[in-house]
């Protein structure tokens, strides 16, 4: 229709425009946020020197303004500490540490709502975002995994095979289309049918397919359903429209917008742990397999910190977007007593996949590139 055609240029227009505007918004916060924070620097620092501390002696030496009056000194030099901690550079620290750039996420974030739909996140087969924003680390365990399945039509499925000689793979199923990705080796298989044989394989390592086209593979469907992976990231996200609401079952929970129910079982009803609901949808292998719960780490892992608690973290942009607080718990947990990055950057990655997708560009941690 004419009036169709006559529209299509002002709709092109108008998201060019827009683009633009946010790239430019995005620009000038990013200069304000280091603007901003090389004048606190030189304004903090003359203030911070005023504190001398002793790790050997344990002591803390402030210096201070006196009064040489009998015992006044002692009551002003309460008073100026006070004035001084209290109400200059607590206040300083805080605006330190606050990213001009984040509070404009945020801001963004409270004023457009959350994207439209369903997602769930599965992470190196050993990390998942469930569909209410459940952040679970899944550990190492033999045998199969049912993460989702469209138990309605039976239209979609992911399960996370283990085999015997510790090979995992991510199946993935939509429309005939299997996917089977492999996280340790940063590779994947595609089926136009059912996988042959079976799930675990023990034998032959599967063929390489990385190439710079096959990094990113979408499976998509007619009625809204999009499965996205990350070769390199061994990441896979599983998009599920409002039309599809409460049709997904499995280990990433049902797509019902309650939290309450997370840790449904097959029969419906609600398991009591969360070993307990991983058990229940192992399709296959050795229960006794199964990771029990570790103590509490004691240690703070300085790279789970850098990533997921620091304000110049490069993911720090979207800490006002997505909680960081189960990543760096699950990091803290997984990383004790080692000096191993993996754990780290797979979170990182799937932290960084979430902002994306709640429109907060940030880049991975320079260890994790």
């Amino acid at each position: 229709m004419p009036g169709t055609w006559g529209s299509r240029p002002l709709e092109a227009a108008l998201e060019a425009t827009g683009g633009a505007l946010e790239l430019a918004a995005h620009r000038m916060l990013s200069w304000a946020d280091a603007a901003l924070s090389r004048a606190l620097r030189r304004l903090c620092r003359p203030l911070l020197d005023m504190y001398s501390f002793s790790a050997r002696d344990r002591s803390v030496v402030v210096t201070l303004p006196m009064l040489p009056a009998g015992d006044e000194p002692l009551d002003v030099a309460r008073v100026t500490s006070h004035l001084v901690e209290e109400l200059l550079l607590r206040p300083l620290r805080a605006l330190y540490g606050t990213s001009v750039l984040a509070e404009y996420h945020r801001l963004k974030r409270g004023l457009l709502g959350a994207p439209s739909g369903y997602h769930a996140v599965v992470a190196g087969a050993r990390y998942v975002v469930t569909f209410d924003g459940r952040v679970w680390g899944i550990g190492d365990r033999c045998g199969s995994l049912l993460l989702a399945q469209d138990f309605a039509h039976d239209t979609f499925s992911l399960t996370l095979n283990r085999a015997g000689s510790g090979l995992t793979s991510l199946t993935v199923g939509l429309n005939h289309t299997i996917l089977a990705l492999y996280p340790s080796l940063k590779t994947y298989r595609l089926y136009s049918s059912s996988l042959p044989g079976e799930s675990c394989l023990d034998g032959d390592l599967p063929p390489t397919k990385t190439g710079k086209d096959d990094l990113r593979i979408e499976l998509t469907s007619e009625d809204g359903i999009s499965i996205t992976c990350d070769v390199r990231a061994s990441l896979c996200g599983l998009t599920l429209s409002v039309w599809q609401h409460g049709l997904s079952a499995g280990l990433l929970g049902t797509n019902d917008n309650e939290a309450s129910n997370e840790l449904m079982l097959p029969d419906g009803t609600l398991a009591s742990s969360l070993e307990e609901f991983t058990q229940a949808w192992q399709l296959a292998g050795d229960y006794r397999d199964v990771e029990k719960t570790r103590p509490v780490c004691l240690e703070q892992s300085p790279t789970c910190r850098a990533f997921f608690h620091d304000p110049h973290s490069s993911l720090a942009s979207c800490f006002g977007v997505v909680d960081p607080t189960p990543f760096l718990s699950l990091c803290i947990r997984d990383t004790c007593g080692t000096q191993e990055h993996q754990p780290a950057c797979t979170l990182a990655a799937a932290y960084v996949h979430l902002c994306a997708r709640g429109f907060v560009p940030v880049d991975p941690p320079p260890q994790c590139v």
